[in-house]
């Protein structure tokens, strides 16, 4: 609740009110808030019942963003893992490979050609399956990352 008052008054130069008439202007004023109840009280609940139902909405959207996420992450180190056993089995034979050619050479029924060819796709096949295990590190460090497992494995808790 609020009040305020204020007068004016109008007078000449000379202290004398203008037409030797007074002139003045009294205004009185009163805010008062209603309702003083229970009503605003109920008011207040609905607002802070519509603040937490929107937290909790957005904390619902959070965790389906997260949980999407770790699907997403889950399926990235499974991809990686089959990736590395199928370059590891890649490399193999391609050493295999050029284990065979070596031989032949040595037999003489192939030329250093072959023998180069097949020990560059060794060396590739070697690299392959080099940057296959570090894509599954880099998976399984991300997922761990994203669960929060990485936080207990470096004791930073």
């Amino acid at each position: 609740m609020t009040g305020s008052l204020g007068a004016t008054a109008l007078w000449g130069e000379d202290g004398q009110f203008p037409g030797s008439r007074p002139a003045f202007t009294v205004i009185v004023g009163l805010d008062w808030e209603l309702p003083l109840g229970a009503s605003s009280a109920a008011a207040e609940r609905d607002a802070a019942e519509a603040a937490l139902e929107a937290e909790q909405a957005r904390r619902d959207d959070e965790l389906a963003r997260l949980t999407e996420q770790v699907a997403r992450e889950h399926q990235t180190l499974v991809t990686a893992g089959t990736s590395a056993t199928i370059a590891v089995e890649s490399a193999r034979l391609a050493t295999a490979l050029a284990d065979a050619e070596s031989r032949k050479l040595t037999l003489g029924t192939a030329i250093t050609t072959d023998l180069v060819s097949a020990q560059q796709a060794a060396r590739e096949a070697e690299l392959a399956r080099l940057r296959a295990e570090a894509d599954r590190a880099i998976a399984a460090l991300a997922l761990a990352h994203l669960t929060g497992d990485l936080v207990s494995v470096m004791s930073l808790r």
